[in-house]
């Protein structure tokens, strides 16, 4: 018969069990949260590795306590190393880490286990009945729900500085998005250039980068000036969004507009394993503009564009079974609304 679900498996350093692990799971039974705790689960006689073995296996989560004490305790990085490597190869238990200290710690811990980066975390409170709230709300997500609460935009323009006809777009789109009373939208930007960015609506949250521009105009000879400026704004926009992504403002969905912004998009498609949606505003005749699209156009979950011709374009490019995948969905989307 198998053994029955638990929602926590804790991972913890012996030193921490007195003050955080014990009065957290006190939290946990009066919340009816359901854990796996070795004190509790491992008996005279068993063997220790085939037990935790076991926790893991039956457990929905692997909480693991980030403290000091964490960082000079072997055995339980052995444990937390073992399932984060399991998660990212097969899926299965996910790791939520709770975070004991100031949250500007969580850049050490990710510096020594490096496949933490990205996921949601929780930071602890004196009142572990906080902790475990939020802990529950985790516990309560439905991982194949199609629920979307959080939509993180990412986008070269915003008014009021508009060159064209994207800015007007993503400005039209947030605020259609933000008239949902259960969506929040986040938007990343570039530096501002002369005057702030401007939001009037309440979930429409907008993010410019410090020293992040997004050049991409035409220069001498038909070079594109500032080559590097969007390769240096995909890695700052990428680590916006990462920090951004902690248990209440992680996004559902990455949503990157033209080639000078996907390079992000596919950056944190990566981190963050959350679905990447790509959409193509204009054809592009430039190698290097259209060979970052077409890496956009093969790693993107869903392409979306704004015209029958702009489809047309994308149909004659060549991408292999990947990219004919997504074509075919845009050939349903604009059969559908020819009917």
């Amino acid at each position: 018969m198998p053994a029955e679900k638990r929602d926590f498996f804790l991972c913890h350093a012996s030193e921490d069990k007195g003050a955080i692990v014990r009065p957290l799971c006190d939290a946990f039974k009066q919340e009816g949260i359901t854990y796996w705790l070795d004190e509790a689960e491992i008996g005279p006689g068993n063997r220790i590795a085939q037990k935790i073995n076991e926790g893991i296996s039956t457990s929905r989560y692997l909480m693991v306590v980030l403290s000091p004490a964490f960082l000079k305790s072997s055995y339980p990085q052995g444990e937390l190393n073992s399932v984060l490597h399991e998660q990212l190869t097969k899926g299965g238990v996910k790791v939520i880490p709770l975070l004991v200290g100031p949250e500007e710690q969580m850049e050490q811990f990710f510096s020594v286990f490096p496949l933490i980066r990205g996921l949601r975390y929780v930071v602890w409170d004196p009142n572990p009945k906080t902790v475990a709230a939020k802990l529950l709300r985790l516990r309560d997500e439905r991982p194949d729900s199609k629920t979307i609460a959080r939509i993180c935009l990412i986008s070269s323009e915003y008014p009021p500085h508009v060159l064209g006809g994207l800015g007007v777009h993503v400005e039209q789109l947030t605020k259609a998005l933000g008239a949902h009373p259960n969506l929040n939208v986040d938007v990343v930007l570039p530096t501002p250039q002369r005057y702030e960015y401007m939001s009037l609506i309440t979930q429409v949250h907008l993010y410019p980068l410090a020293n992040a521009e997004a050049g991409f105009g035409p220069g001498p000879r038909g070079l594109y000036k500032k080559p590097t400026s969007w390769l240096r704004f995909a890695d700052v926009a990428t680590q916006r969004i990462i920090l951004l992504s902690s248990s209440d403002t992680r996004p559902d969905v990455i949503h990157c507009h033209d080639w000078v912004t996907v390079l992000a998009g596919i950056k944190c498609r990566w981190a963050l394993q959350i679905p990447l949606v790509f959409h193509l505003h204009l054809p592009n005749r430039s190698r290097l503009c259209a060979s970052i699209e077409n890496l956009g156009l093969v790693c993107a979950d869903l392409i979306t564009v704004n015209s029958v011709a702009m489809y047309g374009e994308l149909k004659d490019r060549r991408f292999g079974r990947p990219g004919e995948r997504r074509l075919r969905l845009l050939r349903e989307m604009f059969r559908s609304d020819r009917a």
